[in-house]
């Protein structure tokens, strides 16, 4: 599941929310209750780690063949 960033308008409280991207329901803000507004987020990187996965696979350059 995403990761999303929410931005309250009334208090300025800034959190990170876990949830399925049909989730649809308004994010209620933590410190004052009202509705939080989401952010676009620049940060969608995926990083697989571990054995089996390309980026452990690949070549460091194209001459060490």
């Amino acid at each position: 599941m995403p990761t999303y960033d929410y931005h309250c308008k009334h208090c300025g409280k800034k959190i990170e929310k876990l949830h399925n991207m049909l989730y649809t329901l308004p994010v209620k803000c933590p410190r004052c209750g009202k509705n939080m507004k989401k952010l676009i987020s620049t940060t969608a990187s995926i990083k697989l780690i571990g054995e089996g996965f390309y980026c452990n696979d690949y070549k460091k350059g194209m001459d060490d063949e």
